[in-house]
């Protein structure tokens, strides 16, 4: 998958974040950085497991209250892999609370709150 198109939306420690399309509709895109594979071949394994096993785990994930997981890409630059997530309009929900902190009234805080937990609910019962 090309990341032609795709916009940049920022960076981290294991990679760098886009929003682009994916299957025609609005996805963010983490392309993981090469370097985090580029270790000791018995590191490399190690990563590329723990890489693995996340992205299993987090594809049995469904609920509207947890960002929905749509697959990973594995022909990028040079190799490279990266995951497909839904993309929040608003970005990450401490984002949107910091820019709307004036707007949300008590009952809008309250309802966000209670989405929240179910969310975490749903996964602390996965476990």
């Amino acid at each position: 998958m090309a990341l032609v198109g795709c916009r940049e939306l920022g960076s981290g420690t294991f990679g760098i974040f886009y929003h682009g399309k994916w299957r025609g509709i609005d996805a963010a895109i983490k392309r993981i950085n090469d370097r985090c594979f580029a270790r000791k071949p018995s590191e490399q394994e190690r990563m590329r497991n723990d890489f693995w096993n996340e992205a299993i785990n987090l594809a049995d994930l469904h609920h509207p209250n947890v960002v929905a997981f749509y697959g990973v890409v594995l022909d990028g630059p040079g190799g490279s892999v990266a995951t497909v997530t839904e993309f929040m309009v608003n970005g990450s929900l401490r984002n949107a609370l910091q820019k709307n902190e004036k707007s949300l009234d008590k009952c809008k805080r309250l309802l966000i709150a209670m989405d929240v937990a179910f969310g975490m609910e749903y996964l602390m019962a996965r476990e």
